[in-house]
């Protein structure tokens, strides 16, 4: 049985792996890089991973796993009231991080069926954990859509306008319109 200095190791790579790709893309993703970042020997990453492809692999879900627990932070925080877990979410999200790494995701999927695969399986788990938030039956409902669209986060948007559009979808179209006018409008 692992222990835990193993597991921890084992996450280490999985996290450095996830920073790099959202940091410089799917390409420096390499076993020379990691084992170089996180000071060890090739033999520590072949002691966890039997190879590239089991790395990928385990490291696309680890990336899964970080979405969940976004998900799982929501549904404690928000208490099944719409508003508070969409505002939970969206500050779930701000927190871990986790658009930096569908971004990269994307970008990693137009050159790998399996990464492409990956998520669709975790937009499609999205769409219906975000049906049910908002009390919809239809995982394709337009405004699953548009708040899945919003989560997963767009290539540029910077924190705040993706702050900005979760908060508008649970929000008061009065109170909206005032904050736009108030807010400055910033460049993407």
């Amino acid at each position: 049985m692992a222990d835990r200095n193993d597991s921890a190791r084992k996450e280490a790579f999985l996290q450095k792996g996830l920073d790099l790709l959202a940091d410089e893309g799917h390409r420096s993703i390499t076993i020379a890089r990691l084992t170089k970042e996180l000071e060890v020997t090739s033999g520590s990453f072949y002691w966890h991973f039997k190879s590239a492809a089991d790395y990928q692999t385990a490291l696309l879900v680890y990336w899964r796993g970080a979405v969940e627990n976004v998900i799982d932070i929501a549904r404690r925080e928000g208490k099944g009231v719409t508003t508070t877990t969409l505002k939970a979410l969206a500050e779930a999200v701000r927190k871990a991080g986790t658009y930096r790494y569908d971004d990269a995701m994307r970008r990693w999927a137009k050159e790998s069926e399996e990464v492409a695969e990956a998520i669709r399986d975790a937009d499609r788990w999205r769409g219906r954990v975000l049906a049910e938030f908002i009390g919809v039956q239809d995982p394709t409902d337009e405004r699953v859509e548009l708040i899945g669209a919003t989560w997963r986060g767009t290539s540029g948007m910077s924190d705040e306008e993706r702050r900005f559009r979760l908060l508008a979808l649970t929000t008061d179209t009065d109170e909206l319109r005032t904050r736009r006018k108030t807010e400055p409008q910033k460049d993407p």
